[in-house]
């Protein structure tokens, strides 16, 4: 008989591998939190199927409902993906640091009124300024500039990831001004076992790509991936222009297949193929403490039952070339606006690339300056027509209602008509 006071039993620990003893509502949750998106939106529906199907002596219609530890308040979660740098998968970068690396990096931001979300990727060639960390041996490390991955070797060593995510976070809030309120560290090896728990992924290429490295050759058209050949192309180096930020854009697309590959094989509404799934990453997933109980994820999931895909949103924080380094690069003059954006729970800016959960690419529209709307007084009597606002690029100070469809000019289909053949 399942002990349901068990399941809402808080484990408090900080950056400790989630409890064994969670059930599987609690690994739905947490186990994906590293596609962030995907687990926290799915987890509200299913935590709402299972509280509803819950027969409480007393209970009203509305009542019952998990609170939601962050209500009237934006969240910021910190996604990091190691890298152990083990077999072929990990090979391809070397930043000069031994031990373990963060691979990806982003900011995911929940809007206050839970009804968008924003996750910006950071490329780990970003150039950045260091901060001084606590180390495993528990010295410090004196403030440097480097790169933005490098925090998390530094600090981690070989095997203090606590060490290392609170680095990476101390260097993410201090070089974009952008206050963490939880993390989620993921091995990738969870994330080829979750695409083995789907029976792979249906990818669809406009192009053969041969990797020896990666062990891949897939042909033009449309391919069935395993895990070890999702992991590989997520990572690939040598295709494309090689930049690792062509590697994000393809990691944003195989994380929107998966979501629509889980979904249409009802993996939320089948109890074995749900914990087959989640199971498969829990082993390689460490959580801040906010987020290892079930508590405060089923109010956080739960607060975001009602999101559209077309208001989750993926970019990549604005870049320029680092002069010293054709390589790696460092943050333009608009990644500002991005950061801006995230600290005052506002519109993403103008101008800003984005691929949103129905995988539709297009560019951030500018939004008309009402204010400019509005013709100056006339004193010789009637006002002719106001002329149409000229557009601004100021993101709002406010947070702005999401809208219900993508606002902004699209910029490429990605081969969905193909993508969505391909697809199961």
């Amino acid at each position: 008989m399942t002990n349901w006071r068990a399941l809402y039993r808080d484990h408090p620990t900080h950056a400790s591998k989630l409890p064994r003893g969670l059930s599987w509502p609690a690994r739905l949750l947490t186990g994906f939190l590293a596609l962030v998106v995907f687990f926290v939106t799915a987890g509200a529906l299913v935590y709402k199927d299972l509280n509803d199907s819950i027969n409480v002596a007393g209970k009203k219609d509305g009542g019952f409902l998990p609170y939601d530890h962050y209500t009237n308040r934006p969240i910021n979660i910190l996604v990091l993906g190691s890298d152990t740098r083990s077999g072929k998968s990990g090979e391809g970068e070397d930043t000069g640091v031994e031990g373990m690396r963060s691979d990806t990096m982003m900011i995911a931001h929940v809007a206050k009124d839970r009804k968008s979300v924003s996750v910006i990727s950071i490329p780990r060639d970003t150039m950045v300024d260091l901060p001084s960390c606590r180390t495993e041996d528990g010295s410090e490390t004196e403030p440097s500039f480097g790169q933005v991955n490098s925090a998390f070797a530094q600090a981690a060593g070989r095997s203090d990831t606590t060490a290392g995510i609170e680095c990476a976070k101390k260097t993410v809030e201090a070089n974009t001004g952008v206050k963490i309120d939880e993390y989620v560290l993921a091995d990738f090896s969870g994330f080829s076992s979750m695409v083995e728990a789907l029976g792979g992924l249906k990818l669809w290429l406009d192009e053969d790509i041969s990797d020896e490295d990666a062990h891949l050759d897939l042909k033009k058209g449309c391919n069935h991936l395993d895990g070890k050949a999702a992991i590989g192309y997520a990572r690939l180096r040598h295709v494309g222009d090689g930049s690792d930020l062509s590697r994000i854009q393809r990691q944003q697309r195989l994380l929107g297949i998966m979501i629509r590959t889980a979904l249409k094989k009802n993996v939320l509404t089948n109890i074995s193929s749900l914990y087959g799934f989640t199971k498969a990453g829990l082993s390689s997933l460490t959580v801040s403490s906010g987020f290892s109980s079930l508590a405060a994820l089923g109010g956080t999931a739960y607060s975001l039952q009602a999101i559209k895909p077309a208001n989750v949103r993926f970019a990549t924080a604005p870049y320029a070339p680092y002069p010293a380094d054709p390589d790696r690069v460092i943050f333009s003059e608009d990644a500002e606006a991005v950061w801006t954006a995230l600290r005052e729970d506002s519109p993403l800016p103008a101008g800003l690339p984005v691929r949103d959960g129905n995988s539709k690419t297009y560019v951030i529209a500018q939004k008309p300056d009402k204010k400019a709307a509005k013709p100056a007084p006339d004193e010789g009597g009637e006002q002719p027509p106001a002329p149409s606002a000229a557009p601004t690029s100021s993101p709002s100070a406010e947070p702005a209602p999401s809208p219900s469809s993508p606002v902004g000019a699209e910029v490429e289909e990605d081969n969905k008509a193909a993508q969505k053949r391909c697809e199961p």
